[in-house]
């Protein structure tokens, strides 16, 4: 007779039901990073048009999807600042291909962020890339932004640009 082992955290959860299953994350956030700091090919920039929570306006922001990544990041001004800065171009089309490291941080106004920064020193140049997939998630905050802009009052649906 053969006796089981205890499952593992990572094992249990992925065993329970999870509200993730019926709503999966869409956008990248600090908490998928996990303490983690991946190294991530830019695949893709993008200019959407996003419902902001915050303004409850759409608003313009650039996307980043990342090589083999399931998640994409909502950039920020800081982040895109900064990936202007690593890959040495304002123009967010010339991103793609380039690599950058990403880490969970702290924003001056004291919310969590994700920190863009150059790949370490120690990392291999021909390091594949690797990102947090929905599987990784530890935890995750309340999505800011919604692809599909919410009705008014009078119940229509906001307009996009687009």
């Amino acid at each position: 007779m053969t006796t089981q082992r205890p499952l593992t955290k990572t094992e249990q959860r992925n065993a329970e039901p999870s509200i993730k299953d019926l709503f999966p994350d869409r956008w990248l956030s600090p908490e998928h990073l996990a303490g983690r700091r991946p190294v991530v090919a830019i695949e893709a920039v993008t200019l959407e048009t996003l419902y902001s929570a915050q303004t409850k306006k759409p608003e313009q922001k650039l996307v980043i999807q990342f090589h083999r990544a399931t998640l994409r990041m909502i950039c920020n001004k800081t982040q895109a600042f900064r990936l202007a800065e690593l890959c040495k171009s304002e123009n967010y089309l010339r991103w793609v291909g380039h690599q950058v490291s990403l880490s969970a941080g702290r924003a001056q106004n004291g919310k969590l962020t994700i920190i863009v920064g150059p790949i370490p020193d120690d990392t291999a140049a021909d390091t594949k890339p690797s990102i947090a997939t929905t599987d990784d998630v530890a935890g995750v905050a309340e999505d800011e932004y919604t692809e599909t802009p919410p009705v008014d009052e009078d119940g229509e649906q906001y307009e996009s640009n687009n």
